[in-house]
């Protein structure tokens, strides 16, 4: 994974600093930003996206086949000025765990991670890419020891996503994961993202994983995958309503765009009270993890990003049941549109929570 760059860079008055894409690599989408640093901010330069049909999802090898084909149609259409970019890993790929080790030097930290995961991990350590975070320290068993955040990719994985880009014509500087991105993203934009006494859960409503991230500012202290996402609330209401597989997407926009009538909204949501339930629960358990390990209690503020983030409705259950102040993260309030290529983002479409993977990994390449 690329080094996570943190802190506003402040730009010269004539220079403007292209980033590298940020390639978000979604189960059901790919989205591709691009940003550039100008002398009062940060500016959109373009974006775009490729959706992957149903058929291609389930099927790894036609998967990358399709995006190694499509993506330079979006590179040459969305106005993107180069093509270094940063991969960002699916959350479905990528195995993160948090741990305890001593303090020690780099080798001996990197020994005693792979131990640490060894017996957890789904396949042999040295078919795998392995990076970790320092989350801090922590008092543990009467002494000092750092816990440790770490994540692994199968070498197959990585080197099946390297190929494809490769083949899209795009040059990889650097690959990072979706939970360290959208941390990425808040801290570059909003000074609240950045400041170490804010403490942020991030909840990432994806279409087969759902990310809980808490960071202090710009540090990620916790990170984890829960598998399950908006296929699995799809499954419930296409068992529960009489809608058809290929019509659940158009089905669903409509109950948030309120374009349903009253009572059918109803029973969506009410079919959806055993997901939120689950999902509740397990943020709860990374919540008690996190407070046991830091001895903290205070958060600030949940952020809701994601394109299932859109789902409003949705959003209101979980913050309620987790008695938070809750918004939807919307990155776009951050950045400067004015030098966007045209027809690349609709801005009439806001929020838009399902960027902040593709801009945070934009960010992770810039150069200091």
């Amino acid at each position: 994974m690329t080094q996570v760059l943190h802190g506003k860079k402040m730009f010269g008055a004539s220079s403007r600093q292209m980033m590298p894409i940020g390639v978000d690599l979604g189960s059901a989408s790919v989205k591709l930003v691009q940003l550039c640093g100008v002398k009062d901010g940060v500016e959109l330069a373009a974006c775009g996206a490729v959706d992957i049909p149903v058929s291609y999802r389930e099927n790894s090898f036609e998967r990358m086949g399709y995006l190694a084909k499509h993506i330079p149609q979006v590179l040459r259409s969305g106005g993107f000025k180069s093509r270094k970019c940063v991969l960002g890993i699916p959350a479905e790929n990528t195995f993160v765990r948090h741990i305890k080790i001593p303090r020690t030097d780099a080798k001996n930290t990197e020994l005693a991670i792979r131990r640490g995961i060894q017996s957890e991990l789904p396949y042999p350590s040295q078919e795998a890419v392995i990076r970790h975070v320092v989350a801090g320290e922590v008092y543990c068993d009467g002494e000092i020891r750092q816990e440790i955040i770490v994540v692994a990719i199968p070498l197959e994985t990585m080197d099946a996503y390297l190929d494809m880009a490769r083949r899209a014509g795009l040059k990889v500087v650097g690959v990072n994961i979706e939970s360290l991105a959208i941390v990425e993203c808040f801290a570059n934009l909003f000074p609240w993202g950045s400041n170490p006494e804010h403490t942020a859960l991030y909840i990432d409503l994806g279409s087969v994983s759902t990310q809980v991230v808490i960071a202090k500012g710009k540090n990620v202290v916790f990170a984890r995958n829960l598998t399950c996402g908006s296929r699995d609330i799809d499954e419930l209401i296409v068992k529960g309503m009489d809608v058809a597989e290929d019509k659940i997407d158009e089905f669903r926009i409509d109950a948030q765009k309120k374009k349903l009538p009253s009572e059918t909204e109803q029973q969506i949501y009410e079919l959806v009270q055993p997901w939120v339930s689950d999902v509740h629960h397990s943020i709860e358990q990374c919540m008690l993890y996190y407070k046991s390990v830091f001895r903290e209690t205070h958060v600030d503020r949940l952020i809701f990003t994601g394109g299932q983030a859109m789902d409003n409705r949705l959003c209101q259950m979980l913050a309620k049941r987790l008695n938070l102040p809750a918004h939807i993260g919307d990155p776009m309030m951050g950045l400067r549109t004015s030098g966007c290529a045209s027809g690349a983002v609709d801005f009439k479409q806001t929020p838009r929570p399902g960027l902040a993977v593709g801009i945070g990994l934009s960010f992770c390449g810039k150069e200091d």
